[in-house]
């Protein structure tokens, strides 16, 4: 058996992509800062194979996109043009925003600073819009932090 025999080049090749479409769905997620919340259904509404490089060449312009939020504008509509109303999106904007509200609430408190300060410790970094609402303030946050790391 010659030496190059065992080393015999692989290959894997990809020809094609199936592509599932979702409908937009009313959604609950509180991280979205105005407006109601979409998601995707669970339930594909079509299924489709395409070839691999037709499917990159469609997808080359909207990879170079890298803001992928919605403005509540634009939520809004697709939720209205999806059937939903204008009280069914106002409902889930306000639990939204209650529920956004209950977490500051939970944040302000010293248990939430524990815990705010453990998550700071543990990870190095805050999640992203934590602090949301308490911009007016601004230094009185980072000392409660800086106790919380200092005494742990």
């Amino acid at each position: 058996m010659s030496s190059h025999s065992s080393l015999e080049m692989k290959e894997l090749r990809f020809a094609d992509v199936t592509v599932q479409t979702y409908p937009i769905v009313l959604g609950d997620n509180p991280a979205c800062s105005v407006g109601a919340p979409v998601q995707l259904s669970w339930d594909p509404v079509s299924t489709e194979v395409i070839d691999l490089e037709f499917y990159e060449f469609c997808r080359a312009r909207e990879r170079r996109s890298t803001c992928r939020a919605l403005p509540a504008e634009k939520r809004g509509k697709l939720l209205l043009k999806a059937g939903y109303s204008m009280e069914e999106i106002a409902s889930a904007a306000l639990q939204v925003d209650a529920i956004r509200a209950q977490r500051a609430e939970t944040l302000s408190s010293s248990q939430g600073w524990e815990r705010l300060g453990s998550l700071l410790l543990k990870t190095g970094k805050l999640p992203r819009g934590i602090l949301k609402g308490f911009v007016s303030a601004g230094k009185a946050l980072v000392k409660p932090v800086q106790q919380v790391a200092r005494s742990a």
